[in-house]
């Protein structure tokens, strides 16, 4: 008799004013992934880490969220990008306490290496690996992937499900 593996639904998120997402069980299925843009069309005048909290809340009601991974920055090019980042994960890891789910930092070189097998890859290879990645699960998925965050939120979730790099694409380009 075989036994199933219950999965865990996992969101998966590229942190920024541009955060890409990306919602699907631990077993590499994905249910749905994108780019959310929070600079444009506030008029309730709320902050980019309130409305933040506002979608993975959202998300972890919608899709009875088990884990949330999200992207952690060990370095940035400025003091500011360090202090919005922070504010961004601090309202992750609120929401997530408030749900009682898990939650999990990863770093850029791991989500990178997850993806492409290179801890170093540029955006335009983790945009070429997030759409064959995807296209290897649904052909309509991979033409949907328009930017890195999406990308990079992908690779997150290749990283969370443990379906990430068992192949190479061909025809990549290292900038």
């Amino acid at each position: 008799m075989e036994v199933l593996k219950k999965t865990k639904t996992v969101l998966c998120l590229d942190l920024g004013i541009k955060t890409g997402y990306c919602i699907g069980y631990d077993n590499g299925i994905i249910l749905e992934f994108g780019t959310i843009n929070f600079s444009i069309s506030n008029p309730n005048k709320e902050s980019i880490p309130s409305r933040l909290h506002e979608f993975v809340k959202e998300k972890i009601e919608t899709f009875s969220v088990d884990h949330v991974y999200y992207e952690e920055l060990n370095f940035s090019t400025t003091t500011y990008a360090t202090q919005a980042h922070g504010a961004y994960a601090a309202m992750v890891i609120f929401a997530c306490q408030v749900f009682k789910v898990e939650h999990t930092g990863v770093g850029v070189k791991a989500i990178k290496k997850a993806l492409t097998n290179d801890g170093n890859a540029s955006k335009m290879a983790m945009m070429h690996h997030a759409k064959d990645f995807c296209a290897r699960r649904f052909k309509a998925f991979s033409l949907k992937i328009h930017d890195d965050n999406t990308a990079d939120a992908i690779g997150i979730f290749a990283y969370a499900s443990g379906a990430g790099f068992k192949f190479i694409p061909k025809n990549v380009k290292k900038r």
